[in-house]
Order: structure tokens, then C-alpha cells, then sequence
């Protein structure tokens, strides 16, 4: 994802963080999940990517809702 987008696409990086996290490499996780909270265009997003960050930081994959 990062080679692809040359590290500059937000929703790549969000992604790679994720997977990152899920396969519990965490530091790594956080590494690409602050570069995406950098990269953050609006106010929605950032809040997004900071709760993202926020769990990997505690050793927790991202999970999406069961609907």
C-alpha cells in the first residue's frame, strides 16, 4: 500500500495499519496509523484515525461493528 501511493494516500495507510494490527504487530501499526492521522483532511477523519491509533496503542486491532 505504501509503495504504491508513495506513503500519501490517507485510506492506504489506514488499511495497512488495520492489517498491521490484526497479524498484532503494533508498533509497526502505529507507525503507519500516524503517518495516515497526519495525512487527515477533515475533522471527521482525524477523529477517525485517532481512535484507530488509540487502539493499537493498547494492543487492540481495529474491529468493525457486527450489523
Amino acid at each position: 500500500a505504501r509503495s504504491l501511493t508513495d506513503g500519501r494516500e490517507f485510506y492506504a495507510l489506514e488499511a495497512l495499519a488495520a492489517a498491521l494490527a490484526e497479524l498484532e504487530r503494533f508498533e509497526q501499526a502505529i507507525a503507519e496509523q500516524t503517518k495516515a492521522l497526519s495525512l487527515a483532511e477533515s475533522g471527521e477523519a482525524r477523529a477517525r484515525a485517532q481512535a484507530h491509533l488509540s487502539l493499537y496503542q493498547n494492543h487492540q486491532p481495529r474491529r468493525d461493528p457486527k450489523p
